[in-house]
This record gives structure tokens, C-alpha cells and sequence, in this order.
């Protein structure tokens, strides 16, 4: 969802100042009334609009407590009459100032009343109270993107871009000690706050999916690239980003589908081998009470607790009707278990153990590399069935 913020207010009005040479002149000029004051002097450089527009800073705090005050906000509103208005492309303003308000209109954290007092003003033609309240409304709104922590509901829509934007090829999550830190947006394709005339022509392109609110309707995008998509959409960028669902959509299933044909055959060949391991000596009592994934792997670590449940999901019971055909079983647990048992022990990163499990199944069974995520798989399996990690308290 697009997001009303200094950000979205330098890039929207530079795009209608005429004779403006970048985002430096046109930060500085929108903001210089403020930055400019004796007790203010914050310096517009091109570092800071750079960090500003990209979204990594906030807008600096001397320029934050200054906009709060009575006599900086009439300055602001007598600035924006005299050198801003002048300078606005009069084809393009309107435009401008329906961009503004449709931002405005969308983002769900600017308050209905907040949103009604600054559409008055361009109704009642107060352009330059319009512009200097919106400018200050964008000095107080949060700029920076917060890291965030993947969601579970997320990650069907990551795995369909393999965790890469489709668009530009960024990688969408990043790890951080240990931890999945977003680095996207889930973007609705048929765009939001569009006008009866606006919707119909994205609609006669190509037709939206029934329901607007399912994933059929959302594309993980980088940040970036659901900014720009969402700030100004055509019916071009809308054409491109229905061909690029549709082929991760296409793509993942054909993946999935060959993917299963194949990894049942690595699944009975690694069960197999641990029926055929005989020095399974150190049995470890085994729980009998089986805990859900999501009460034992840590809240933080999201894309690890869908990737196990979705390997239950699909391989639980094969997997179990494949041990059912081999009398090893409590001790093939057991040994799993104690495995997981010295691990825990000296090491803390859940990615990591189930990692270093998986690669303990695949040494002692003497399979190749390709069986790798079939064992994972098994590890996913001993998981739900409590052999490895306790549940959470």
C-alpha cells in the first residue's frame, strides 16, 4: 500500500515544478522556508534528499519541531504562495494535487479528518494553504522504512517469486543475526484509489481477479518497485505485472510438480538407507505427545516455521507410510533425537540445526548432494513428531 511521507511528497511535486534540475533543487526549495530559519539551519544536501527519498532517514528534527509552530506554519503557507505556486507547471498541477489527495485518500493511517481538511483546501482553491499543509503533514508522518519480520500469510507469495522481485531481481528478504528481515511489499496488481474511468480502462486491459483481497490479486515486489508501481500505475506497468504473476504462478507450479515426482523417490531412498544404519546404539526416550511447528520454532524465525509445515503439509504421511515398511523406526528416532540433543547444546540458530540435522541424515545415509532436501524433508517430519525441539514456554 502506498504511503503519504516526505518521500512521496518531494518526488510527487517535483515531477510539476518547472525548471528544477533534480530532487536536491526541489527538496531544497520545498523545504527551505523551514530549513533556512535562523533557528532551524539544517543544510538540503544531496546526501540527505538522497536518503530521504529512498526512504533510509527521517526528515531531520530540527525541521520536525519547527513545523509544529504557530508562526513557521503562516511563513510556510506565505512561502508556498510566493516561490512555490509561481513555479508549478500549470498542465500539470491538478494532476499533481489529485495525486496528493488520492495518496492521501488510501493510506490508512491518515486519520479521515486529517484527509477531509486538506482535500477542502483544494476545493476551496487554497492552493497555497493546500501545499504547505500537506508538506508539513509529510515533514510529521514516519518516512523510514521499518524492517519487519516476514509473515507466515507472506510467504506463499515469496516462494512464488523464488524470494526475488520479479521486477528488478533484488532479493526481497535479508538475514540479520539470525533473523528474516523483509526487505518487500505484498503489492495489489489491480491498483487501489483508481476513479470510475480509471478503473474501467485498467478493467478493459485485462480483467481483475474476482476477488481484489486474495493473493490472486498480490505480487511481492521490492520496495522500490511496489513504491513506483503503486505511486503512479499506467495501464502498461499493469499489463507487465499481470504477465509476471501468471509466470510465477506457471513457474512454481511446474516446479512443485516436478519437484514432488522426484522427491518421493529421494524421500524412500533415504528412509531406506536409515532402515539399512546398525549402530544405532544410544536410544533416547522418544515423546509421545506431538506439538505443533508453530509452537516450537521461534516467532522471529517465519519463512523456516512455513517451510517446515509445508513440508508436512505435503510429505507427513508418505513419509510415515515409508517408515511403516522398515522395523528401525524408534530407534532411527531416537538417534535423530539425540543428534538434535548435542546440537541444541552448542549451537541456538534453529535455521542452523536443521540445517546441520539434514546434512547429518545425508552423511550417514552416504547420499549424494541432490538428496539434500529430502532430507530436510525428514528433518521437518521429526519435527512434528517431537523428536527435535521442544515447544515453546
Amino acid at each position: 500500500m502506498s504511503e503519504y511521507n516526505i518521500s512521496f511528497f518531494i518526488k510527487i511535486m517535483q515531477s510539476t515544478l518547472v525548471d528544477i534540475s533534480g530532487q536536491e533543487d526541489a527538496a531544497r526549495l520545498l523545504l527551505n522556508s523551514i530549513a533556512s530559519r535562523d533557528d532551524v539551519l539544517v543544510d538540503i544536501n544531496a546526501r540527505m534528499v538522497t536518503n530521504l527519498v529512498k526512504r533510509n532517514n527521517e526528515i531531520h528534527d530540527a525541521i520536525k519541531m519547527a513545523s509544529s509552530k504557530r508562526e513557521v506554519i503562516d511563513e510556510t503557507i506565505n512561502y508556498y504562495e510566493t516561490e512555490i505556486i509561481p513555479k508549478l507547471n500549470p498542465h500539470t498541477k491538478e494532476d499533481t494535487f489529485s495525486e496528493i489527495l488520492k495518496i492521501l485518500e488510501i493510506d490508512n493511517t491518515v486519520s479521515e479528518h486529517k484527509y477531509n481538511e486538506l482535500k477542502s483546501f483544494n476545493l476551496n482553491d487554497k492552493i497555497d494553504v493546500f501545499l504547505a499543509h500537506c508538506l508539513l503533514y509529510a515533514i510529521n508522518k514516519t518516512n523510514k522504512v521499518l524492517s519487519h519480520i516476514p509473515t507466515a500469510d507472506d510467504y506463499p507469495l515469496l516462494k512464488e517469486v523464488n524470494n526475488h522481485c520479479p521486477s528488478c531481481s533484488k532479493s526481497l528478504v535479508k538475514t540479520e543475526k539470525g533473523k528474516s528481515i523483509s526487505q518487500y511489499k505484498i503489492t495489489k496488481i489491480f491498483p487501489e484509489g483508481l476513479n470510475k474511468s480509471g478503473e474501467q480502462l485498467f478493467k478493459d486491459a485485462i480483467p481483475p481477479p474476482s476477488k481484489l483481497e486474495s493473493n490472486n490479486n498480490k505480487i511481492a515486489l521490492c520496495n522500490d518497485c511496489s513504491h513506483s508501481y503503486s505511486f503512479l500505475p499506467d495501464v502498461d506497468e499493469y499489463k507487465l505485472m499481470m504477465d509476471l504473476k501468471s509466470d510465477a504462478i506457471r513457474s512454481t507450479q511446474t516446479s512443485e510438480y516436478i519437484s514432488s515426482m522426484d522427491i518421493e523417490q529421494k524421500i524412500t531412498e533415504v528412509v531406506d538407507a536409515l532402515g539399512k544404519i546398525d549402530n544405532l546404539n544410544n536410544l533416547q526416550p522418544l515423546s509421545l505427545d506431538a506439538v505443533s511447528i508453530d509452537k516450537k520454532i521461534l516467532p522471529s524465525n517465519v519463512i523456516l516455521i512455513s517451510t517446515l509445515t509445508n513440508h508436512v503439509l505435503t510429505y507427513y504421511n508418505f513419509i510415515k507410510d515409508s517408515f511403516s515398511r522398515i522395523s528401525t523406526f524408534n530407534r532411527i528416532a531416537s538417534e535423530i533425537k539425540l543428534m538434535y540433543l548435542k546440537l541444541e547444546s552448542v549451537e541456538s540458530d534453529q535455521n542452523a540445526i536443521v540445517e546441520q540435522l539434514a546434512d547429518w541424515v545425508l552423511l550417514n545415509t552416504k547420499k549424494t548432494a541432490n538428496h539434500k532436501e529430502a532430507c530436510k524433508i525428514i528433518v521437518a517430519f521429526f519435527v512434528q513428531n517431537c523428536e527435535v525441539f521442544n515447544e515453546i514456554t
